[in-house]
């Protein structure tokens, strides 16, 4: 029995030493696996000065992906050109009316034309933004539908909006109203 005992003894810190052997191997994977995933997060958010400057860029329609070309942060010096607008479950395409939006590079402000033009500045808070009164504009007469779209689009930018950048849009909602542009390097 002698001989046996350290037999088992022996087997059994064999055992446990390759269970310690597969533990350690199994946490030292899952540090590795952390790093790396970090390392490529951190790498994502790096910027190497390799931007194309946003005015030599051709307009590649609304389908192209130009969000790596959307300079960061993300409003000061872009211009947008309106193509939807979706509310109570109705959208409307109004690509071809020409309405834009615009962010000064080096300031708070904004312009934009619809059936006006008109400039204010606003106050940013995160994905979110709000103009601030007054609002300076052109008072030519229009349309009826696109004096429309022109005092909601004014009302919500007063009330304020919450901003995403989808692909090459950025999208503006506002009470319930979804207003969609696409990136446009042209003022």
């Amino acid at each position: 029995m002698i001989n046996e005992r350290p037999h088992i003894h022996a087997h059994s810190k064999h055992h446990h030493m390759k269970r310690h052997l597969v533990l350690r191997s199994f946490i030292f994977g899952l540090v590795g696996v952390g790093l790396a995933l970090g390392l490529l997060a951190l790498v994502g958010r790096l910027n190497f000065g390799t931007e194309t400057p946003v005015d030599s860029l051709e307009h590649l329609g609304p389908k192209g992906d130009l969000s790596a070309f959307i300079p960061k942060p993300i409003l000061p010096g872009t211009n947008w050109m309106m193509v939807s607008l979706a509310k109570n479950g109705k959208v409307e395409d109004v690509s071809k009316k020409d309405f834009r939006l615009s962010f000064e590079q080096n300031s708070k402000a904004l312009s934009f034309k619809v059936c006006n033009s008109g400039a204010a500045t606003f106050s940013e808070n995160g994905p979110s933004f709000v103009v601030v009164k007054p609002i300076t504009a052109t008072r030519m007469m229009c349309p009826d539908s696109i004096m429309n779209t022109e005092k909601a689009l004014v009302a919500s930018l007063e009330s304020g909006v919450i901003y995403t950048i989808e692909h090459s849009n950025l999208v503006l909602k506002s009470s319930g109203t979804l207003y969609t542009f696409t990136f446009s390097p042209n003022k």
